[in-house]
């Protein structure tokens, strides 16, 4: 019996050692675990703050781009010097314009760069295209790169003439590369550290290529991850806590073992460990009271809840927060808004699978009619039966938030007003020399994008946006507010240009605080229009009568008919000095042909009649020559009473000039209709040929049918008459063809109302022939409506003819490229539609089309898509001229799904 005790008890022994080593294991695991997770943490800050702020810093140069496309390689040079010289991870900085590197600096060192195409560069090209489609930075990288060494590349695309980002037309866009060494180093980024893992090339996170570490971290079990938000992408991190320490383990054997030794001292300690353990439960129990207490009295609810979710415990604040009495058994997420129920379960799924890492968010109940912020900061725990449940407190944040919303409302007050009273402000860091453009101030700047403020280098914006006269006395007043670092005011005047060009007159107000700190503050309002007020009306008298003596054109000023004002280019029109001029009567220089027209306009027009301002008149020179003139009268006063200001142009040249331009026209309008006869008169024998080539072979071969019955004395009256009969038909088609022809061609200028449906179908009738031989067949909408139009019919079937013959071409072409298969027939469709309003003619055909190149010019005059040896060039031309001026209509060409498409408006 006293050995089986003293084996139980070692046994017991035993156990207990192990378990105590399981669990001091499993808490120390914890601790390197968090320590781990604490040093993820700083060094995500570090890599995000470090990229980030120094991609910030190149706005400057993006915008500058943006706004002069046509940038000179001295201003590039001088920005990209002056951010380099702030920005100590740049290694150099490009431009690519269009696919290709065209500006770098430095340049020496950076040769090699120039006149890369990075879209077709086998590391980076994707990374390219993907800011180009997306339109946004993207981080790509680390690249092994072509001067040498290692960087990750930020890419920003640029558009031009509207704006910073998005909506222009695009230039191209800066690439960056920081030092991948100088990033590491001043992040914090141990290279060699075997315990770290960086993954994510080219910002594509956890589907990006391992950059950095061992790729078997990201499978460990033991390993924390977290994620490095880049412009346009992320990193994800991967470090593996310290292994725990042996020596504790070792320790505790050793002491294990120790203990089995000396067994029946520890019979006793076990004994007195017993009362100990009584002991401290009591005390437990009392310090679990107290808690309880202490939680039942706090202003914030305390709560804890099951593996599932359950709520096991809540303290008594919370029937404040939530309006009711009883928890227990009540699913947490249900306590919340609905619309926020799927982010706190997602709290409660990331607290449990970051065991110890406190979770923080706030969310919205509803207690009666009453909606309440409630601010959550819970964690997750194991509890005595390794069921591990959220444990944490709530605090209502309502007055909070809604102190922060009403914060929010009156900031975006205080920008609406400062829009509407064009009130820009800023603010300027007098140690770092960067200043600060709130969203109204760029508003004023008239760049694209407005809805976030945008920090800039002081001297890039006095270099960038402020007038070269006027940045030196921007810069005294700020050397004056940095000088006194006490409570400074000052205003002055300075002139802004705008992204767009634009120059805005500002009156600006700046305040240094009165604190010494190193921040200035001002304001800037646009007075342009003040000063254009005041500039107009320093300068209106001047202004006026510099222009009106050193207009071109005449001026003349007419009161009771007489001359009473006159400009020296009048005085040089009429050859006399301006002196002879005034005072003079109007009528001894107006032709006696103009005079009564002249006396009645000015009579009419000074007691408030309809005449008109503008009309031309003949003047007579102090030398008798005659010129034409045209004159624009208005109502003025001159010296109190109604008079008439006039200006007069000299038009003689401009007369003869447009005569001689009528009569060229003339000619040449000639010229193409007879080109066109002749082109259609071609036509018209090309297609009597082909109409009458098979009924002569028929008639030859009836012919010779006869003959040969007649050598064999096998002819006979039935033959013979049958003969006749098959002859006759022939030549009566022919006859037929012959007097389409006729009609199609007799000068029949007669105008009257005919169907275009019927007129198109006399045209297929003569191009019968054509078509066959094309393989082409010609189809009518089944829409088509018998409506009339009135005009010339055969100036009309011209049309019809060139559009169905040019689409015969067209099939021909497209079946000699092998487009159109032999076995498939050619197609031709019209459609004929009218309304009260216009009648629309449509020619479809299913050649192949028209290059979208050519569609604005194919009815030029003398352009063909033929070919000098097979086109004209006027037949299109005459087409739309005779529907234009014939049928008053339209005639356009496109391209449908197979093929061109011609269509044609008339009036009905």
């Amino acid at each position: 019996m006293y050995r089986w005790a003293i084996g139980g008890i070692m046994a017991l022994l035993l156990i207990g050692i192990w378990l105590y080593d399981s669990a001091q294991q499993a808490r120390t695991e914890a601790y390197l675990q968090s320590e781990a997770l604490k040093d993820l943490s700083t060094l995500r800050a570090n890599l995000e703050g470090t990229v980030n702020s120094t991609l910030q810093l190149t706005q400057g140069l993006i915008a500058y781009v943006a706004t002069h496309p046509d940038l000179e390689r001295e201003s590039f040079e001088a920005i990209a010097g002056e951010l380099m010289a702030h920005t100590p991870h740049i290694r150099n900085m490009t431009l690519v314009q269009g696919e290709r590197i065209a500006y770098v600096y430095p340049y020496e060192g950076n040769e090699a760069a120039l006149g890369l195409n990075i879209f077709t560069h086998p590391d980076q090209k994707h990374t390219a295209k993907r800011v180009r489609e997306s339109g946004q930075t993207v981080v790509g990288g680390p690249y092994e790169l072509v001067q040498g060494g290692e960087a990750f590349v930020s890419r920003t695309p640029i558009y031009i003439a509207q704006g910073l980002e998005g909506a222009g037309e695009y230039w191209g866009m800066s690439s960056v590369p920081l030092d991948l060494k100088s990033v590491y180093a001043a992040a914090g980024v141990d290279p060699d550290n075997p315990r770290l893992a960086i993954r994510g090339k080219d910002a594509l996170g956890a589907q990006g290529a391992l950059f950095l570490g061992d790729r078997a971290l990201f499978q460990s079990d033991r390993a924390v991850y977290m994620d490095v938000m880049l412009p346009g992408g992320s990193w994800q991190l991967a470090l593996l806590p310290q292994d725990p320490p042996l020596w504790p383990r070792v320790a505790r054997l050793g002491a294990g073992v120790l203990l089995l030794l000396v067994y029946g001292v520890m019979a006793w300690r076990l004994v007195q460990s017993r009362l100990r353990l009584y002991r401290l439960n009591e005390e437990l129990s009392r310090s679990e009271s107290s808690y309880r207490m202490i939680a039942n009295h706090l202003s914030e609810a305390v709560f804890k809840t099951d593996r599932h979710g359950a709520i096991a415990y809540i303290s008594p604040a919370a029937s404040r927060l939530f309006g009711l009495e009883r928890f227990e058994g009540v699913l947490w997420v249900t306590l919340f808004e609905s619309g926020d129920r799927k982010q706190a379960e997602a709290l409660f799924q990331t607290a449990l699978a970051h065991r110890g890492v406190e979770q923080s968010a706030t969310f919205r109940v509803r207690a009666g009619d009453r909606v309440r912020w409630i601010e959550i900061h819970a964690r997750a725990l194991e509890d005595e039966a390794g069921e591990g449940g959220l444990v944490g407190t709530m605090r209502d944040e309502t007055a909070r938030i809604q102190a922060q919303q009403a914060l929010t409302r009156s900031r975006d007050d205080l920008v609406e007003s400062q829009r509407i009273a064009r009130l820009g402000s800023w603010e300027i860091d007098l140690d770092n020399r960067m200043m600060t453009l709130s969203c109204e101030h760029r508003r004023l700047m008239e760049m694209e994008r407005t809805d976030l403020p945008m920090t800039i280098l002081l001297e890039h914006f006095l270099k960038l946006y402020v007038h070269p006269d006027d940045a030196d006395a921007f810069r005294e007043a700020i050397a004056r507010a940095d000088a006194s670092r006490h409570d400074y005011r000052d205003s002055f005047e300075y002139r802004l240009v705008t992204a767009k060009t634009h120059t805005l007159f500002i009156w600006a107000t700046l305040r240094a605080k009165g604190d010494g700190s190193t921040i200035c503050v001002g304001v800037s309002q646009d007075i342009s229009p003040i000063k254009q007020m005041q500039s107009a009306l320093l300068a209106s008298e001047s202004r006026y009568r510099g222009f009106i003596e050193n207009l071109s054109d005449g001026v003349l000023a007419i009161q009771g008919g007489v001359i009473c004002y006159a400009n020296r280019a009048m005085a040089k029109m009429v050859g006399c000095a301006v002196e002879d001029l005034v005072g003079a009567p109007l009528q001894g220089y107006v032709a006696p042909e103009d005079q009564a027209m002249v006396q009645h306009y000015r009579t009419s027009r000074l007691e408030g009649g309809v005449v008109p301002d503008r009309y031309e008149l003949r003047l007579v020179l102090c030398d008798g020559a005659i010129r034409t003139a045209r004159i624009n009268a208005s109502l003025t006063r001159w010296d109190g009473q109604p008079a008439v200001i006039a200006t007069v142009t000299d038009i003689s040249e401009q007369k003869a000039y447009e005569k001689l331009l009528t009569l060229q026209k003339q000619q040449h309008e000639t010229l193409l209709v007879q080109q066109s006869k002749m082109a259609v008169m071609g036509e018209m024998i090309a297609a009597i040929i082909h109409q009458f080539k098979q009924p002569l072979s028929a008639l030859s071969l009836i012919l010779q049918e006869l003959g040969e019955e007649a050598r064999a004395r096998r002819l006979d009256t039935e033959l013979v008459l049958h003969a006749e009969g098959q002859g006759l038909e022939q030549v009566e088609y022919m006859n037929r063809t012959a007097d389409d022809f006729h009609n199609f061609l007799k000068p029949d200028k007669s105008s009257g109302r005919f169907s275009p449906l019927e007129a198109i179908k006399e045209v297929q009738r003569l191009l019968s022939r054509r078509l066959k031989a094309a393989h082409a067949e010609v189809r009518y909408d089944e829409q088509a409506q018998a409506c009339t139009i009135s005009g010339v019919r055969n100036e009309f079937k011209q049309v019809a003819l060139n559009l169905m013959g040019n689409a015969c071409d067209a099939i021909a072409r497209s079946r000699a490229r092998g487009e159109l298969p032999a076995t498939k027939k050619g197609e031709i469709i019209i459609s004929v539609t009218g309304s009260t309003e216009a009648v629309e003619v449509c020619f479809e055909d299913n050649g192949g089309g028209i290059d979208p190149l050519l569609l604005e010019r194919i009815f030029e005059p003398y352009f063909t898509t033929k070919g000098e040896s097979e086109g004209t060039g006027v037949g299109l031309y005459m087409s739309r001229t005779i529907i234009e001026s014939g049928f008053g209509g339209r005639i356009w060409a496109e391209n449908g799904p197979k093929g061109a498409r011609f269509r044609m408006t008339l009036r009905p």
